[in-house]
């Protein structure tokens, strides 16, 4: 007999991935097959699965960190890390605010103000400095306080006192001044005077106390002869003062004394026609010029009489003396002028007239035929008859009046009290109104002019009259 044996063999697949025979990387995942495996790059790395590497997501974009985040590459993944200011896990990032938690690193001094991812420091008001580090600012020191100038400043921390000096009061910030002499917190003598100054008082004995102010005491005037007590008068010393009372023989306030005036107060006896003289403690009696006797008795003096071997007036020869009580008058006699002590002839009595017709503005002058008044002597002169009767007082040709160089008054003439003026004489030529002048006098005697006229300066020139 005969036997088939059969034989049948499985084969079973090996599983590289198990027993790590396989040729993935490390950073691959292997994945085992029928008779085979598979290489596949782990999440985070790129490659065939036999090689691979990191894939950076930070670099490439695709990670998933905040954009208030750091993102840091790790080995086939990244990490993501919240930036400074910022709390979360990385892929959600919140503002850390670190004024609220405590976190911030600002000086005590100084305000935090939190911004986005972060934080502010402000040095408080009175500090200096970064924020982070601040100084008190001494407003004292350099003048920024606004302290008055009558108050003290004291630097505080962060700040400073105002305090109004001694003699001052308000806030500090305004003082004004304490008066002390009003409202009673000086410290003067009741006899001395105070006087109020910016911030404090000055104490002043007063008049008739010595001392400092604080303390005064009496001055005896009368003492120490600093009083004004007239010389005739008994000085009294009292509290703060003294007295002054006139000596017997005396009158008046004391500071100054006047002997009693007989003569002022008429209890003299001198008489009615004396000069009575005030002396120390009496008076004199003396007559009156014009006036004879002892002073207590006088009678009148006639100074006209002709019986002293004297003469008595200083009336002028040609004037008449009159008398009166005390005294007498001198008066010009007719034809006379003057103040009776000296009297000369009127010229108005006393004149030479000028007649010629050729004198007259109306005449005209021939040729080669001009007059000069070169041989007029000097004096009193009237315009009379066909002369005319004055001068004429405005502007006259050349060549009028006999003359070539015609002469008239330049001046208005005078009223009767005006007495005796003083008046210009121009002559006229061809070309001007005044040549030549010269001055003269003139008198208004009531219903005629005279003229004190003298030689011309040159010729041929001469006096022109006129209506």
């Amino acid at each position: 007999m005969k036997y088939s044996i059969s034989i049948s063999f499985a084969l079973l697949d090996i599983d590289e991935c198990l027993n790590r025979s396989h040729a993935c990387d490390v950073t691959a995942n292997c994945t085992n097959t029928d008779g085979s495996h598979i290489c596949t790059c782990k999440v985070g790395y790129t490659g065939d699965g036999h090689s691979c590497q990191d894939v950076n997501e930070c670099s490439d974009g695709n990670h998933v960190c905040h954009v208030n985040s750091n993102c840091n590459n790790t080995d086939g993944s990244h990490i993501c890390t919240c930036k400074e200011g910022y709390t979360g896990d990385g892929q959600s990032c919140e503002d850390i605010d670190g004024c609220s938690n405590g976190s911030h690193d600002c000086d005590v001094n100084a305000s935090c103000t939190n911004t986005n991812g972060s934080h502010s420091c402000t040095c408080k008001e009175g500090y200096s400095g970064k924020g982070e580090s601040c100084q008190d600012i001494d407003e004292c020191l350099n003048r920024s306080h606004a302290c008055d100038v009558t108050a003290n400043c004291t630097n505080t921390d962060g700040s400073h006192k105002c305090t109004c000096k001694e003699g001052f009061t308000g806030d500090g910030h305004s003082c004004q001044d304490v008066n002390e002499c009003s409202d009673g917190n000086h410290v003067c003598d009741v006899n001395s005077n105070c006087n109020n100054t910016n911030g404090s008082h000055i104490c002043t004995c007063t008049e008739g106390y010595a001392g400092d102010g604080q303390s005064c005491q009496d001055i005896d005037e009368c003492s120490n002869g600093s009083h004004d007590c007239d010389v005739n008068a008994n000085c009294t010393n009292t509290n703060g003062s003294y007295s002054c009372i006139c000596r017997k023989g005396y009158t008046g306030k004391g500071e100054s004394c006047q002997d009693i005036n007989e003569c002022l107060n008429k209890s003299h006896a001198c008489d009615v026609s004396a000069n009575c003289t005030n002396n120390d403690g009496s008076y004199n009696c003396t007559c009156k010029e014009g006036y004879t006797g002892d002073g207590q008795s006088c009678r009148d003096i006639d100074e006209c009489s002709e019986v002293y071997d004297v003469k008595m007036n200083d009336c002028h020869p040609n004037a008449s003396c009159v008398n009166t009580q005390g005294s007498y008058n001198c008066s010009c006699n007719p034809t006379y002028i003057g103040n009776g002590a000296i009297c000369e002839a009127d010229p108005c009595y006393k004149y030479q007239n000028l007649s010629e017709a050729d004198r007259k503005i109306s005449y005209l002058t021939p040729f080669n035929l001009e007059l000069c008044d070169k041989l007029l002597t000097e004096g009193w002169y009237r315009f009379v008859g066909a002369a005319g009767s004055q001068m004429p007082t405005t502007y006259v040709p050349a060549y009028r009046c006999g003359t070539a160089w015609s002469g008239w008054l330049n001046g208005a003439h005078p009223t009767v009290g005006d007495g005796k003026v003083i008046r210009m004489v121009c002559f006229s030529d061809r070309n001007t109104g005044c040549k030549h002048s010269i001055i003269i006098s003139v008198k208004n005697c009531g219903s005629f002019y005279i003229y004190n006229l003298v030689q011309p300066p040159r010729c041929n020139s001469r006096y022109c009259g006129t209506d």
